[in-house]
């Protein structure tokens, strides 16, 4: 009998306790608090505080009911009530060292948990950075790819000029238009569509892109040319812009 009622001892303290304090031991009473000694005197420092009423406040003060904390002080929170909106407090160092009072949870800084949280944000920003640039890589290879295999064969035009055009993945103001020659890395070309001309260098084993404007070149079927600086005309023909 004797050991059932310790056990039952036993499993109250643990229930009563708890898993101890959400508090670490790097806790401050912020420099703005105010606090008492007495937990009765809280609601009305509540009261004080939520209806701005600095006069009823500073009248708790000077009836020795509330104090004011005036600087960051290491305190040890000890109690929670209200649901931890109220908690006892001990404080660890300065004039009120070894006082225990009470005062609002908003009026407590947990350094280390703040410290922590700041961390895990910075953690979860890199993380999220790291996704967006994994996610804007995967969609340019994918792009390049696309385009690649867009141009692997090479048209034959009646001059010898081994050119293929072809349509881009463009952007929401750009159409691009992209090819690949068998002419020189470093030739300038320029490249005509529905009569706007733009210049082009080819590069990476002949290939070569363009940009134009959605603003001024409209969908649908397009003419579309290509001329060496010399004058020669390596590609001429229609090209179905979306």
């Amino acid at each position: 009998m004797k050991k059932i009622f310790a056990v039952a001892c036993l499993v109250a303290a643990i229930f009563i306790c708890g898993c101890g304090s959400k508090y670490s031991d790097e806790t401050l009473i912020v420099d703005f608090a105010f606090w008492s000694e007495d937990r009765a005197n809280i609601p009305d420092m509540l009261d004080a505080i939520n209806t701005c009423d600095t006069e009823f406040l500073a009248q708790q003060v000077v009836d020795g009911k509330v104090k004011h904390a005036d600087r960051e002080t290491k305190i040890a929170v000890t109690g929670e009530y209200d649901g931890g909106k109220i908690v006892e407090i001990k404080f660890l160092e300065g004039r009120y060292k070894n006082k225990v009072g009470y005062t609002l949870a908003e009026f407590v800084k947990d350094v280390k948990k703040e410290r922590e949280q700041a961390q895990a944000k910075r953690e979860q920003q890199e993380k999220d950075e790291q996704a967006r640039r994994e996610r804007e890589q995967a969609a340019f290879d994918e792009a390049k790819a696309k385009e690649n295999a867009s141009l692997d064969e090479l048209a034959v035009t009646s001059d010898g000029v081994q050119t293929i055009v072809t349509l881009g993945d463009g952007t929401a103001a750009y159409h691009k238009i992209i090819g690949k020659t068998n002419l020189p890395d470093g030739t300038n070309l320029t490249v005509t569509l529905a009569g706007v001309k733009k210049s082009a260098t080819i590069y990476d084993g002949g290939k070569f892109s363009v940009l134009f404007e959605r603003s001024t070149v409209s969908a649908g079927e397009q003419n579309l040319s290509i001329i060496m600086p010399d004058g020669k005309q390596i590609y001429s023909g229609t090209i179905q812009i979306q």
